[in-house]
């Protein structure tokens, strides 16, 4: 039976001494963990809660979170984390959409939660000081339901039940609930365990948020199915992560490209190679010559793979083979064939895309989401055919590697042309000067869009935004290169770490100091890509 809690059950008897899950200086063993999700799932029982009921979790990283999500999942009920950078308006409509019969939150609750503004009305059960916030007066502290007695029987959990409500960014509208069951979270442990070799006492690090699905059914589930000790960081510190691996006795770490191109362009240290960390796994990818650089400077293997949170079976690099950047590998399979991934790369006609030819990536296999919920519309476009649609484009080549080009939602169209925005970032990053770049498309006055770039130098750097479009110029067709280009000291992130271009469309166009490149002061033109003045 592959549900959550019968991967804990034999996690915990195949490891019921040694640490299971850490974060700061508390360890749990594989008795702890499992004896404390027991008191803690009978007390959520005590407490009203049960099976197929909708719980939100608004709680950081830490012991709390995984222990309750683990203990909703042992109970039958669902589990909606919230991601805690959310607003409290966002955050009211997550619990609304939900129908969550209850939240379970920590002192981070936006304090406007609960008013006028952002209702709440439900059931709270809190973590920490009862003042922290106005809806704890009359809540239940988490730690009294924490020490009710333990119960001989939970509801039963099938593997089809669904686990977790993991609610997408809403970057086309608002945020949609995919519903994942049972079986996607255990089929993703399985698998990752063995597509990163996690080991019996190897030490998985989690600096990813745990609301977040790549730590959920990855790092989480990896280290539950490997026999690993899932370690626990409250978040991504670029100045301190090598401390942090080599101090947790980290073996793997999970992270986005964006991190590991931070990492890339920090000063070299001492540190930066005192850890024993084998495997890195990396999404998206990264560029060849980041991705080579990043393996002989931190003395590490990296694996690049491709998954999302309507599916976590996608493609991933084999790790005893050598990669061939920037591909994200091939269809990843199961270890033991408990469920078959096929892919195909479709192109507009619903044919397959030649080799070499752009197409939307489609999926199939166990570990496919069961829908969105309360959206059978959307439910029904994904998955139409008996494939999930991903949005996603990519090329295939002869062996069957998989190379992404853009999420179709970021593909910019430019005077009849489609542009991949993410070519333009990774010419822009190339430059000495810069440490990370975004593009964008806004609106044109010639109808379609416009290229809008924007970039974050290093630290002691100072060049020009006329320098970086030149740069642009002498690298790109003419059609792709940035009409507006807008220095910043950072880009806006979601919680994890990827730049969060909605934020970045909503903002003006060409604010003072942003260049135009066909504003009527502008010093240079662009022609047939080369710059002129």
């Amino acid at each position: 039976m592959r549900t959550i809690p019968e991967l804990l059950r034999r996690a915990a008897e195949a490891r019921a001494i040694e640490p299971l899950a850490s974060a700061g200086d508390r360890s749990l063993g594989g008795y702890e963990l499992r004896q404390a999700v027991g008191y803690l799932a009978a007390g959520f029982l005590e407490e009203g809660l049960k099976k197929g009921d909708r719980v939100a979790l608004f709680l950081p990283n830490g012991l709390e979170f995984l222990q309750c999500w683990l203990a909703l999942a042992e109970i039958g009920a669902t589990a909606v984390p919230i991601n805690t950078a959310l607003k409290a308006a966002e955050v009211a409509f997550i619990l609304d959409h939900a129908q969550a019969a209850a939240l379970i939150a920590g002192a981070e609750l936006p304090q406007e939660l609960g008013g006028a503004e952002a209702p709440w009305t439900g059931r709270t059960i809190f973590a920490g000081e009862r003042a922290a916030h106005s809806l704890f007066e009359t809540g239940v502290p988490l730690e009294e339901l924490q020490g009710v007695h333990a119960v001989d029987f939970f509801p039963e959990v099938e593997e089809d039940d669904v686990a977790t409500f993991v609610y997408t960014s809403g970057s086309t509208g608002r945020p949609k609930a995919v519903m994942q069951t049972h079986r996607t979270y255990v089929l993703s442990g399985e698998g990752f365990a063995h597509w990163v070799g996690i080991r019996p006492g190897d030490r998985v690090l989690a600096v990813l948020p745990l609301f977040h699905i790549n730590a959920q059914a990855y790092s989480t589930m990896g280290a539950l199915a490997g026999g690993a000790t899932l370690v626990i960081a409250e978040r991504f510190s670029a100045s301190g992560f090598w401390e942090l691996a080599r101090s947790s006795g980290a073996t793997h770490f999970n992270c986005v490209g964006a991190m590991m191109q931070i990492l890339c362009k920090r000063e070299p240290s001492a540190g930066e190679r005192d850890h024993a960390v084998r495997v890195a796994y990396c999404a998206p990818a990264l560029p060849p010559e980041v991705h080579e650089a990043a393996e002989r400077r931190f003395g590490l293997k990296i694996v690049i793979g491709y998954g999302l949170s309507e599916c976590t079976y996608g493609t991933v690099t084999p790790l005893d083979g050598p990669g061939r950047p920037p591909s994200m590998g091939l269809p990843r399979q199961h270890p033991s064939g408990a469920t078959v991934n096929r892919v195909r790369v479709v192109a507009a006609d619903g044919s397959d895309a030649p080799i070499g030819e752009p197409g939307e990536i489609w999926l199939a296999n166990d570990a496919v989401m069961k829908g969105y919920w309360r959206d059978p519309e959307s439910t029904e476009r994904a998955l139409a055919d008996g494939w999930l649609h991903t949005g996603d484009i990519a090329v295939r080549d002869a062996e069957g590697w998989l190379t992404f080009v853009d999420r179709r939602t970021d593909q910019i169209r430019r005077r009849g042309e489609n542009i991949a925005a993410r070519e333009v970032e990774e010419v822009l990053s190339a430059h000495p000067a810069v440490l990370e770049a975004a593009v964008i498309g806004v609106p044109s006055e010639l109808g379609e869009d416009d290229v809008k770039a924007f970039a974050v130098l290093k630290e002691g750097q100072s060049v020009g935004p006329e320098e970086l479009v030149r740069w642009c110029a002498s690298r790109l067709a003419a059609f792709k290169v940035p009409r507006y280009l807008e220095l910043r000291t950072e880009l806006p992130r979601t919680p994890t770490h990827r730049v969060a271009k909605p934020v970045l469309k909503k903002e003006p166009l060409c604010p003072p100091g942003c260049w135009d490149g066909e504003g009527e002061d502008r010093r240079w033109k662009v022609e047939g890509g080369r710059s002129s003045q």
